[in-house]
């Protein structure tokens, strides 16, 4: 399957309707992080007032499966799958170069998304000034679902294309990475909606565990300068169920 029917697939998602807000046979899932806990291992004294992992929330479609004699009393009648995944962070982003970068491990599934702050190039020669946006591009990947699918992603990371979506690429370049990486994004935000798959789902319902990276660096002239802060944070799920439609919005 190639990145462009993944897209089509997405948007088929959200064209035909196929959340929670489609019909019942919806499991909802949360778990939190602690506020403030994130961690700046350049300066401890001073953290930086962003990447803080805050929860995140899981949306399953529940299956029916048949069952047997055999296995009515030892198996449960029905399968997971998954629909949709939202990271709750503090996506702030301040002061020079900064990158974001999420790392969600849902066994077998495995999702990153990198967050990167625009910057453009102006003037030539000794004048060349890189100027910082207050917009931001982001990518997301992830494999586990499918072989065919996890080839095309592993083989984008193994290219300069993916290399050039982090920002210690000249923005040109940079540019040309996020344009290549598009074809794989899934997420709307912190939300990543999977594309459905006949053969994937879960018996039982994995842990979840993330991890942020969030780089600061200073700029001089073309170039990111030293790191300023490099702030990380961890979530690992212990997932409780809630119900109510405030959680299908």
């Amino acid at each position: 399957m190639t990145g462009k029917t993944i897209i089509l697939l997405f948007l088929a998602i959200l064209v035909l309707g196929t959340g929670p807000a489609a019909g019942g046979g919806y499991l909802v899932l949360e778990t939190d992080d602690p506020p403030g806990d994130q961690e700046d291992l350049l300066n401890p004294d001073t953290p930086y007032p962003g990447g803080d992992l805050r929860g995140a929330r899981l949306v399953l479609r529940k299956v029916p499966i048949p069952r047997g004699p055999r296995t009515e009393e030892s198996r449960p009648g029905h399968v997971y799958i998954p629909v949709r995944l939202t990271i709750l962070i503090d996506r702030k982003m301040k002061g020079g170069e900064v990158q974001l970068c999420v790392f969600s491990h849902l066994p077998p599934l495995h999702i990153e998304q990198i967050i990167t702050r625009d910057s453009i190039i102006r003037g030539e020669g000794p004048e060349e000034k890189r100027i910082l946006l207050s917009t931001q591009s982001e990518i997301s990947l992830f494999t586990g679902m499918e072989e065919t699918w996890d080839g095309e992603i592993l083989a984008f990371q193994e290219s300069e294309h993916y290399r050039n979506c982090f920002f210690a690429a000249n923005p040109e370049e940079r540019s040309e990475g996020i344009r290549r990486a598009a074809q794989f994004n899934f997420h709307s935000g912190s939300t990543y909606i999977f594309p459905p798959s006949p053969r994937f789902y879960w018996r039982d319902i994995p842990p979840l565990t993330v991890s942020t990276s969030l780089e600061v660096r200073e700029t001089t002239g073309l170039a990111a300068g030293p790191v300023r802060s490099l702030i990380s944070d961890r979530l690992k799920a212990s997932w409780r169920e809630v119900t109510g439609p405030e959680f299908f919005d």
